[in-house]
């Protein structure tokens, strides 16, 4: 970039299956080095051979992919020598050169499904860079959670109103504001138990002032999963 006179940045992503979560998105990342180039190497594309990395290694949750999506959009905001960016995979789409992938012949790269059904990046994307007021709480399509029964979890919402109030099974966590540099969730996040069984997660943001000001809601409901996990099967 200190070469050119305009930097356009579009190669980049991560594959993440459609509804896979977790609740440690970044288990078995600590093998991959850091501080060396960045390209593929001879059967990288093909999860076989090469250098530990996320995309044979992770997880391949769309738990990862939000936060690595989020990361970049917030990054590219401080780049006043960028003169654009985009991500190139719109959606998930069929490919000779991966028969290992979990679905073969899949990149999973895309921020919709190949049936156009937005994923949780979709989401992502339009807390920052549309103008009209959304708002959007992280786990949609994840029906159950886990966790020990007094543990905290972090509870997430994308979105590009200023502010935003959170209610947990009717009784409210209180309001944060939107700082796009306050990562995860630019800010937009609390801490709370969850109780085992049914939970309900409410949500309010606001966009806009006076007249203009314009309220949008949101609301999933999931279960939480407190019994240890057995023996797979």
């Amino acid at each position: 970039m200190r070469r050119v006179n305009h930097f356009l940045h579009v190669e980049w992503g991560g594959d993440n299956h459609a509804r896979r979560y977790a609740e440690d998105p970044y288990i078995g990342l600590d093998r991959i080095e850091t501080g060396k180039e960045a390209d593929e190497r001879a059967g990288d594309t093909s999860l076989y051979g090469g250098n530990a990395r996320a995309s044979r290694d992770g997880g391949w949750s769309e738990s990862y992919i939000v936060d690595l999506i989020d990361w970049h959009l917030k990054e590219q905001e401080t780049m006043n020598w960028l003169t654009g960016t985009a991500y190139w995979p719109f959606k998930d789409f069929s490919t000779p050169v991966r028969p290992e992938n979990p679905v073969p012949y899949v990149n999973q790269k895309g921020v919709v499904e190949r049936d156009l059904t937005p994923k949780t990046a979709f989401y992502i994307f339009q807390s920052y860079w549309t103008e009209e007021p959304m708002i959007h709480i992280y786990g949609h399509t994840w029906p159950v959670r886990w966790g020990d029964a007094d543990e905290e979890k972090q509870l997430k919402v994308y979105s590009n109103c200023e502010e935003v109030e959170m209610w947990l099974n009717g009784e409210s966590l209180g309001k944060q504001k939107r700082n796009s540099q306050d990562f995860p969730a630019a800010g937009l996040r609390w801490e709370s138990k969850l109780r085992p069984g049914t939970n309900t997660i409410q949500v309010t943001g606001w966009k806009g002032k006076g007249k203009n000001r314009t309220a949008v809601k949101d609301e999933i409901t999931f279960e939480y999963e407190t019994r240890p996990f057995g023996k797979p099967a």
